[in-house]
């Protein structure tokens, strides 16, 4: 089995390689921009702005190294089980979304105090 997860890619395969390049070009980027002068206004402000690149690009990384860790163990149960493989994986990304849920409130949560400064919002539905 080991074997078998190296010569599919591990935990990174070939089409995840721009989106690691580009992230790591964005973060250098906001880093020498914002190194350069870091009182000047416009140097901060298109440091955030790339830096919401890299967060981007960041996202696009872990979407991708999940979705491989899924294909991988999908196929890993499915045959063990002998099953469908996409049933197992269906199931998977669903527990995987629920797993995810309370880091998605979290975020929120900051993203209300960040932005609104423990103001009270009105509360959704």
């Amino acid at each position: 089995m080991r074997r078998a997860f190296i010569a599919q890619g591990g935990w990174m395969n070939i089409s995840a390689l721009p989106t690691a390049l580009a992230f790591t070009m964005n973060l250098t980027l906001c880093l020498v921009v914002l190194s350069s002068k870091p009182r000047d206004i416009g140097h901060r402000l298109f440091a955030c702005f790339v830096l919401s690149f890299a967060v981007w690009n960041l996202g696009e990384l872990i979407l991708a190294i999940h979705i491989l860790i899924i294909k991988n163990i999908g196929e890993t149960v499915s045959q063990k089980a002998y099953g469908r493989s996409l049933w197992v994986e269906s199931a998977l990304i669903l527990a995987l979304v629920f797993m995810l849920r309370p880091f998605q409130t979290k975020v929120g949560d900051w993203i209300d105090r960040f932005f609104y400064n423990g103001t009270q919002r009105a509360p959704h539905g």
